[in-house]
C-alpha cells in the first residue's frame, strides 16, 4: 500500500458513501483518479502516505476508510489522521467480527416490544426502529441486517416524511452493508424461527 494507492482509494471511497451512482464494488474501487506524478505535488500527499503506513493492507485500509465515512462527516484525509478515526475503525471491527451475536442480542431486544409494529411509518414519522437506532439502543448494523432481510427501505423512503436526514443516513446504510458481508439466508432463517416462536 503506497500514499498513492491509499488517495486513489480515499476518493473512490468518498464517491461510495456520497450521494450519487458510484458503486465500489461494482467498479471494482476503480475511480478517476489524478495521476501518480501530479500526486507527487499534492498538497496531503504525506497525509496520504501516513494514512497507508498505518492500514497497510489493501482490505484494513478499505474497512479503515468504509467505517469511517459510514460514521462520520469526513471531508479530508487529514480527518482521518486522528485517535477517533481510528477508535471508529477498531469498533466497527468489533461489530463487524461479532455481528451474529450483536444482532441476535438486539433482535432480542425487539421481540421484548410488538416487533412488527416497530417497522411502521405512521403519519410520516420515523417508525420505532429507526428511532431506536438513532439513539443507539440498538446498533445500525442490525438495521442494516433487517432491511438486508426485509428490505423495508424502500417502503420508508416513500413513506417517511423527512427528506432531508433520513434519505442520506439511509444511502448511508445501503452503501455500508456489502462490507459486513450479511449472510442474508441465515439470518432469514434465525429471524423466521424467532417470529414462529412468538406466535
Amino acid at each position: 500500500m503506497t500514499g498513492y494507492d491509499a488517495c486513489c482509494l480515499f476518493r473512490a471511497m468518498k464517491l461510495h458513501f456520497a450521494p450519487g451512482k458510484y458503486d465500489f464494488f461494482k467498479y471494482q474501487g476503480k475511480a478517476r483518479c489524478i495521476t501518480s506524478e501530479a500526486f507527487e505535488h499534492h498538497r496531503d500527499r504525506w497525509s496520504f502516505r501516513k494514512l497507508a503506513k498505518l492500514y497497510p493492507t489493501d482490505d484494513g485500509l478499505k474497512f479503515f476508510l468504509a467505517a469511517n465515512f459510514f460514521e462520520c462527516d469526513v471531508n479530508w484525509v487529514r480527518d482521518l489522521l486522528s485517535e477517533e478515526s481510528n477508535r471508529v475503525y477498531l469498533e466497527k471491527r468489533r461489530i463487524q467480527e461479532s455481528l451474529e451475536y450483536i444482532v441476535t442480542s438486539d433482535i432480542g431486544y425487539l421481540f421484548e416490544h410488538d416487533f412488527k409494529s416497530l417497522f411502521k411509518v405512521v403519519n410520516g414519522e420515523y417508525p420505532q426502529v429507526l428511532t431506536m437506532t438513532l439513539q443507539k439502543a440498538i446498533h445500525k448494523e442490525t438495521l442494516i441486517v433487517l432491511n438486508s432481510v426485509m428490505g423495508f427501505f424502500p417502503v420508508w423512503e416513500r413513506k417517511v416524511a423527512d427528506t432531508i436526514i433520513f434519505p442520506t443516513f439511509k444511502h448511508k446504510c445501503i452503501r455500508y452493508a456489502p462490507f459486513l458481508n450479511i449472510d442474508v439466508k441465515k439470518f432469514r432463517e434465525a429471524l423466521l424461527l424467532k417470529l414462529s416462536s412468538t406466535k
